[in-house]
């Protein structure tokens, strides 16, 4: 989540140890607790490169599907999956998924008002 916040999930997201990205498209999802996911993007993957050094890893060249731009870090989705698996496949989830909330705006962290300001 941090580094979506940052806006560096794009680069990082490209950035794999094996290969992953299988498919023509990705849908990106961030766990964010509780059985709920932010939907993070659609990506197309155009192609992927070998990297050796300093160890093996692949690095995708993933371009945003800008029609689905409107709802990155606002759309949350439930689902009752609860494997280890980090890149699932979409059948596996396509009757699982449920919208649980759509944000008025996209995700953020605000600015810290200070210990005095916060009530726990």
């Amino acid at each position: 989540m941090d580094v979506f916040i940052a806006g560096d999930f794009d680069n990082w997201q490209a950035w794999q140890s094996r290969r992953n990205f299988s498919r023509r498209f990705v849908v990106s999802m961030i766990d964010a607790g509780g059985a709920r996911w932010l939907y993070a993007g659609l990506f197309e993957v155009k192609g992927t490169k070998a990297i050796e050094e300093p160890k093996p890893h692949f690095i995708y060249d993933l371009r945003w599907i800008a029609s689905a731009d409107e709802y990155v870090g606002r759309l949350y989705v439930k689902s009752a999956y609860k494997e280890r698996a980090s890149y699932v496949r979409g059948e596996t989830l396509e009757d699982d998924l449920e919208l649980a909330e759509l944000l008025p705006e996209r995700v953020s962290y605000g600015r810290f008002p200070g210990f005095k300001r916060v009530n726990l």
